[in-house]
């Protein structure tokens, strides 16, 4: 069983959002984003397995903050109409699309194997299919108790001659507010027998505390999915065991000697007559106690004094290899924020080989988490990315097809967090683009800026829709630098992707990129390449043969870029000036 598609809408800074779910979900997206509300409203439907947040908890704080001010901005101009006492249903209605509330709905892909567990989550969906699905809801359950209260708010204001914007807060009431957990569509509320079955262990970034110190493990999900493995032949074994240890103590302190000394003392012949017997019995803690208290070790040293990055290394793979040997549990969510926090490179690409062979083979739990780092990214699995910007999701399975995913698995130089979260973007054709257009923002150094390059093969279309798909409401910009190539079609329809202040689209003159640069630099490139790389002077004779030797002569093209590049601000080059379809593309980036 696995969720499939998941709806968010009021959480936090989600104000409406919904998105397909691979397996496993990987969330990417700049600081507040999004990532981290998704992966908790992802846990509210969910029975808490242990880890990670304290039950279901929620307040009027995690009511989406527009949803509020759109509430809030409703009332202050509509109340005189809420204060009436024959308020029309039309109006009732309105008022109530505008009482803030969280919904998060998940949807499930039941396999055989769990249809059994599942069955009273089935419901039809808008388009008529039938799907197992369950919906969290935090709500003012009855509206015309908000209106009472509104009411009595409303009075107190107009008899101290105040305005009702400055009581905001007591417009929304969070004695009202009540949760609930139901099937969409038919409403019926799910059991807790049903409930304890759909779980979720959520590893915040915050888990710093596992094993650190030497008298616990300091994992209450590990040390309860432990305890779940113990049967009960197990446990009475245990408690024997328990009890022979606590004899071994008893003897070796002499308890009895200490507790019932009456009966020993040389020194009052009667005392016994005065004390009766006191009685040493064993108190064995609970089971969870018990493994709580266990020492974890490296290398006969204390697991608590490895660094922080190991320690998450064993927590992370104990969790996932304890959830995926639970056949207690019929479905379970493994989130974690940040898999990779604290480790090295080498243990990061070991955690996501693990994680990655534990999440196809699994049946019973899913994986989703957020993540910073390339590493995490698998490119064979890019449709598994759910992109986060202010709050709206954009899946990669819903946006781009199977030809796009494999355009984008063939790029060498594919870094999701460059390409769609750096303020400025020039995307280039190929590695000689990219050398030149650094080399010569380096040598600006009268200048600050925070311009990326990224070298792609020819494809930007693709590219350019995702960008634009996740940025359109960002100030971020994107140029696109391209070889024209003889192609009039392609260059306009590269041209009518084109948006104002937003994405500059930049084609050489010539059929590429070297054609362009001799002719604005024929005489200082041919001094240049004579002294440098000592090129025949049939290369030099004029611009045409210049740019062909260098495009078509077996190392030329190579050398020729990497000496310019370095060269590129240094009396050698003085007076070198880039294309202008280069410098347009860095130009449009300090536009206003």
């Amino acid at each position: 069983m696995k969720i499939n598609h998941v709806w968010i809408s009021g959480y936090r800074n989600i104000r409406s959002s919904e998105f397909q779910v691979e397996s496993p979900l990987i969330l990417v997206g700049e600081n507040n984003s999004g990532k981290s509300n998704v992966l908790k409203a992802m846990t509210l439907p969910l029975s808490p397995g242990g880890e990670g947040y304290p039950g279901r908890t929620i307040t009027l704080g995690d009511l989406n903050d527009d949803d509020k001010l759109a509430y809030y901005d409703y009332i202050e101009d509509n109340i005189s109409l809420l204060m009436s006492e024959d308020i029309s249903a039309e109006d009732m209605e309105s008022f109530i699309a505008h009482v803030p509330k969280v919904t998060v709905r998940l949807q499930f892909d039941v396999d055989d194997g769990s249809r059994f567990y599942f069955e009273k989550l089935l419901t039809t969906d808008d388009a008529g299919e039938l799907v197992s699905q369950i919906e969290f809801c935090y709500q003012v359950d009855d509206p015309k108790q908000l209106l009472k209260h509104l009411k009595i708010i409303d009075t107190a204001v107009k008899a101290e001659s105040g305005k009702l914007g400055d009581y905001r807060i007591n417009l929304l009431p969070e004695k009202l507010f009540r949760t609930h957990l139901l099937v969409p569509g038919k409403n019926d509320p799910i059991s807790f027998e049903l409930a304890k079955n759909i779980k979720y262990f959520a590893l915040v970034a915050e888990r710093d505390g596992f094993s650190t110190n030497k008298s616990r493990v300091g994992a209450s999900a590990i040390v309860d999915l432990l305890n779940r493995n113990i049967d009960d032949s197990d446990k009475m074994n245990i408690e024997k065991g328990y009890n022979e240890f606590f004899k071994e103590i008893q003897n070796s302190s002499k308890m009895d000697q200490v507790f019932n000394w009456a009966r020993y003392s040389a020194g009052f012949s009667n005392a016994d007559d005065f004390f009766g017997e006191i009685s040493i019995l064993p108190n064995m803690p609970p089971m969870n106690s018990l493994l709580n208290s266990i020492q974890l070790g490296y290398s006969q040293h204390p697991l608590s004094q490895q660094g922080l990055g190991y320690r998450n290394l064993v927590y992370l793979t104990a969790m996932v290899n304890a959830l995926e040997s639970d056949d207690e549990t019929p479905f379970a969510l493994l989130s974690v924020e940040e898999p990779e926090a604290h480790l090295s490179n080498e243990n990061q690409k070991l955690l996501m080989s693990f994680l990655g062979a534990t999440s196809k083979s699994a049946t019973n739990f899913q994986l989703a988490y957020s993540t910073h780092n390339t590493n995490f990214i698998p490119k064979l699995e890019l449709q598994n990315l759910v992109i986060m910007h202010k709050g709206k999701a954009v899946s990669l399975a819903e946006e781009m097809s199977n030809p796009d995913f494999r355009y984008l698995m063939r790029n060498p130089n594919l870094d999701i967090f460059k390409l769609l979260f750096s303020s400025n973007v020039i995307l280039v054709e190929g590695i000689s683009e990219e050398l030149l257009i650094k080399a010569y923002l380096a040598a600006e150094t009268n200048a600050l800026n925070n311009i990326e390059v990224l070298s792609f093969h020819k494809g930007f279309n693709i590219i350019i829709s995702l960008w634009e798909k996740v940025n359109a409401d960002s100030s971020r910009k994107l140029a696109v630098v391209r070889d024209y190539d003889d192609q009039d079609n392609a260059k306009q329809t590269a041209e009518s992707l084109q948006v104002a202040h937003k994405i500059s689209i930049n084609t050489t003159s010539g059929y590429t990129l070297e054609d362009d640069i001799v002719s604005e630099n024929f005489v200082l490139l041919s001094k240049f390449f004579k002294e440098s790389l000592n090129w025949p002077d049939s290369a030099l004779k004029d611009p045409e043969s210049l740019a062909d030797y260098w495009k078509n002569t077996n190392g030329a093209k190579g050398s020729a870029t990497a000496e310019l590049s370095l060269s590129i601000g240094t009396d050698d080059l003085e007076g070198f000036t880039l294309p202008p379809h280069i410098l347009d593309a860095i130009n449009f980036f300090s536009e206003e």
